[in-house]
């Protein structure tokens, strides 16, 4: 075991050096310390290369290569929504899941908020036919903003899946203001979060978030609520309410009022006023 674990160290090592290998090279080696990871179940090694994944986030460094791995443990442990200790087996001891959750927020803003500022500082706009890679991998695995955004989502996926957590009401609102700051990004970012939030509602995991989604849904300016996602994130979360509530039948009211904004604006936004106005119909 010994030879093994230097081995994955190693391996740990050369994924988190940007630039030292070609991408090549360094999809090689992701992929055999991920294949690693799932083949061995050491409890030692997982505490160390985890609580090292946790550490880079803190400090913003190398943190979608962390995060892959991260997710790479995550799905190898086949025990699913339960707990071995107050310290969550998720984790496999480096800290609580809730601990987690909040240093992955703040490295996603982070990661929003370094991205705004690339895109600002650039000296013509950018265009999704020139998508532009994340800063944080683009030497070793030239991943695009939107690409790098999934993943991030996909991890928190995963993450809330096996812990049976929901997100409360300020991490929704943490995670929506990424997605907001990430509108200026190339390639549609912040529709990337949108439709990972209507996904959650869809399968029910995020569901009791549905008036609060609701709300901020029904906030967005008109240019970002008539888009498809915007729109379908709408449609979901109206379908999972009722107006049993004075506040949330104000909201629903409210949101019917913007969608009405929606199906009679003019162009550049006509292509999705037909979808408001069947939806406003129905």
């Amino acid at each position: 075991d010994g030879a093994l674990f230097d081995g994955m160290r190693l391996l740990f090592r050369s994924v988190l050096a940007e630039g030292a290998f070609s991408a090549e090279v360094h999809d090689v080696c992701q992929t055999t310390l991920h294949m690693l990871v799932h083949w061995d179940c050491s409890s030692g090694i997982q505490h160390e290369l985890f609580a090292a994944c946790l550490s880079n986030l803190k400090t913003h460094t190398s943190p979608l290569p962390s995060i892959l791995l991260m997710d790479a443990f995550q799905m190898q442990n086949p025990v699913v929504g339960k707990r071995k200790s107050e310290e969550g087996f998720e984790t496999f001891g480096a800290c609580t899941v809730e601990h987690l959750l909040a240093v992955f927020l703040e490295d996603t803003d982070h990661f929003a908020r370094s991205r705004r500022s690339d895109t600002e500082q650039l000296p013509t706009p950018r265009t999704l036919s020139t998508p532009r890679t994340s800063s944080s991998s683009s030497s070793i695995a030239r991943i695009d903003d939107a690409t790098a955004t999934r993943r991030r989502l996909e991890f928190l996926s995963t993450v809330l899946r096996a812990s049976n957590l929901v997100l409360t009401p300020a991490q929704t609102d943490q995670l929506w203001a990424a997605g907001e700051t990430l509108a200026v990004a190339p390639c549609q970012c912040d529709q990337v979060v949108v439709q990972w939030f209507r996904t959650q509602v869809q399968v029910g995991r995020l569901l009791p978030l549905a008036p609060h989604l609701l709300s901020l849904v029904a906030k967005l300016d008109t240019a970002a609520l008539a888009t498809d996602e915007a729109l379908q994130l709408f449609r979901v979360c109206f379908s999972a309410t009722d107006n049993s509530d004075a506040w949330l039948d104000g909201q629903r009211r409210h949101g019917v009022a913007r969608l009405w904004e929606v199906s009679l604006s003019a162009d550049p936004y006509a292509g999705v006023s037909t979808s408001a106005g069947e939806f406003l119909r129905e």
